[in-house]
């Protein structure tokens, strides 16, 4: 329970989520809806897999270490390192590679994902897909920014 906890924390401070209606009548539900917004993210700089993968205490994927991507600042103390890459690996190896990691991994024969907490202290979410003849892979991961002294 406290690992689906973790995720279903994870997934919400990555991706967010809203809870809006659209009904025109009004009610107490509908006055006392709730919204939970992901912070605003401006991009402050570029990374690479392996910087990204080094921070979150995860390895990068092999033959992608020098794919890069933007770093975000969302506003609340967290970084988020977001890259997108294509391998020429099946689904299910690239699937396998983050189980590996330790990162919860689920995939079919098309798409699959990988979400966890790493060692590092870093949320992660991986999505994967298949894009003809490679996958595609998209990496995000949210992490406490280090201040400096």
């Amino acid at each position: 329970m406290t690992r689906q906890l973790a995720v279903a924390i994870l997934v919400l401070s990555i991706v967010g989520c809203s809870n809006s209606s659209s009904s025109s009548g009004t009610n107490a539900a509908d006055s006392s809806a709730v919204s939970m917004k992901s912070p605003e993210a401006k991009k402050i700089g570029s990374t690479t897999l392996t910087e990204a993968s080094e921070k979150a205490g995860i390895k990068a994927y092999p033959g992608s270490e020098k794919a890069s991507g933007d770093v975000l600042d969302r506003g609340n103390g967290e970084l988020k390192d977001e890259i997108t890459f294509l391998t020429a690996d099946k689904v299910e190896k690239v699937g396998a590679f983050y189980k590996d990691q330790g990162l919860d991994s689920k995939n079919g024969p098309v798409a699959g994902s990988a979400m966890g907490m790493t060692k590092g202290g870093a949320s992660i979410i991986i999505s994967f897909q298949a894009k003809g003849d490679r996958t595609e892979v998209v990496f995000k991961s949210v992490r406490a920014e280090k201040k400096a002294n």
